[in-house]
């Protein structure tokens, strides 16, 4: 804790209003949780609503203890128990635009000739929040082209917002649940695999 932590400590001694600390990742504080926390802020005014978001839940700075973990560990640590909060459909998506751009990626070949922004799990693989394109295209009976001749482009980060972000800028095809493509369909006419409008 440091000087001004133990200030507002001692301000706040003495007063009843109560606190709710909530750790999460940062895509899916951005994603998911920052368009529900409104509505529970305005319901429950006498609550202080405080956000850790890390993708490191193994190693929590001194002094930081959660009341809530929101992740996909199916072991809860020491003093926490786990509930099962929902389940997310994953799929391929792109902005319309890029769509546009690329509409042989309406098929499985047409696709491996587009950008895949890929989910990389380096440093994040406590979060298991990833999904490879090569497993998706094999559950399709069908392998990624990797070959030096091949047209194939994957982009690989370990940052879900950023590569959020290049696919809004019609960059190329990233994996989204529904959560977040109820966003962008209702915001920007968005299209996925699994949607009346194709990928």
């Amino acid at each position: 804790m440091n000087i001004a932590q133990a200030a507002q400590r001692i301000q706040n001694t003495g007063k009843r209003r109560q606190a709710l600390t909530i750790c999460c990742t940062p895509a899916f504080s951005t994603f998911w949780l920052s368009y529900r926390l409104p509505e529970f802020i305005a319901l429950h005014p006498e609550i202080d609503v405080n956000m850790v978001t890390t993708n490191n839940f193994l190693q929590m700075e001194p002094g930081v203890r959660p009341d809530i973990f929101i992740n996909k560990a199916s072991d809860p640590r020491e003093g926490y128990h786990s509930v099962p909060l929902f389940y997310d459909l994953i799929y391929p998506v792109c902005s319309p635009r890029y769509l546009e751009e690329n509409p042989d990626i309406v098929t499985l070949e047409g696709l491996q000739q587009a950008v895949l922004l890929n989910l990389s799990p380096f440093g994040r693989s406590q979060v298991a929040e990833h999904v490879d394109w090569g497993v998706w295209f094999a559950f399709h009976d069908m392998e990624l082209d990797q070959s030096d001749d091949s047209q194939l482009r994957i982009f690989n980060a370990n940052d879900f917002n950023m590569l959020a972000q290049m696919a809004l800028n019609h960059q190329g095809s990233v994996w989204a649940g529904t959560s977040w493509l109820s966003i962008c369909w209702r915001k920007a006419g968005w299209s996925g695999w699994g949607s009346q409008g194709g990928i």
